[in-house]
């Protein structure tokens, strides 16, 4: 099976069995949760989250959780491998669904402004022509061109989002490894793989990386990706 890189750090495939009976009490045992990895012991450390007030405690057991279910969603054998990877193509297409669900009621708003826009051209134009029936309705054909372009990327804007409401859906239809059915969306999405900032081909990938959210940056928190994956200065 080929290797996935998660948090941006190679993670050895190994898990430590046990089992845990004893409530959360410090610090020691949400690390013993944490490398359990379980799906008991993932429950553990949401209750513990969940209930803890204290901000920095809260904070290392969010870290747990994170390393627990690093653990626990390991893939195991070549199937599980299959479902890990049609997961993060299905967070992709979500994420990119909803771009265009935000593009959705744009174009529909800028639809509504060309209409009217087209409405006072018309009654411009009526002004003019009774002025001068010669006149030419320059004006109203360019207003009309402008609403039909605008409707026609309205309606590919739809088709595009139906098309990927399909693909969801039969993709998660696909997706047999029980423990990855109802899969934290959150931890999917910062599930970190080796074509991530390099091909630059998948449209899904709108940005090389998260922490900073730029295109081929060279920022040392989320380290060198994309075209300044070679050490070069971008502009």
């Amino acid at each position: 099976m080929g290797e996935i890189n998660i948090f941006y750090m190679k993670i050895k495939k190994a898990k430590i069995k046990a089992k845990i009976t004893k409530k959360i009490k410090n610090q020691d045992s949400i690390m013993s949760l944490a490398h359990a990895g379980t799906k008991e012991a993932v429950a553990k450390i949401k209750a513990y989250i969940a209930k803890e007030k204290d901000e920095n405690k809260k904070a290392m057991a969010e870290l747990a959780l994170d390393e627990c279910q690093l653990f626990y969603y390991e893939p195991t054998n070549e199937k599980e491998e299959g479902d890990y990877y049609l997961l993060k193509l299905i967070s992709r297409k979500e994420n990119r669904l909803t771009d265009r669900y935000v593009q959705l009621f744009g174009l529909e708003c800028e639809v509504k402004f060309v209409e009217q826009e087209l409405r006072v051209v018309k009654a411009i134009s009526e002004k003019v022509k009774k002025k001068d029936k010669e006149a030419e309705d320059i004006g109203v054909w360019v207003a009309q061109d402008s609403l039909t372009t605008t409707e026609q990327r309205l309606k590919e804007l739809q088709d595009w989002i139906k098309e990927d409401e399909v693909f969801i859906e039969t993709a998660r239809g696909l997706i047999t490894t029980e423990r990855y059915k109802n899969i934290p969306k959150d931890f999917i999405d910062h599930i970190h793989f080796d074509n991530e900032c390099l091909n630059k081909d998948f449209e899904e990938d709108e940005y090389c990386c998260d922490d900073c959210n730029e295109r081929d940056c060279c920022c040392e928190d989320c380290g060198y990706c994309g075209s300044c994956s070679e050490f070069e200065e971008t502009e």
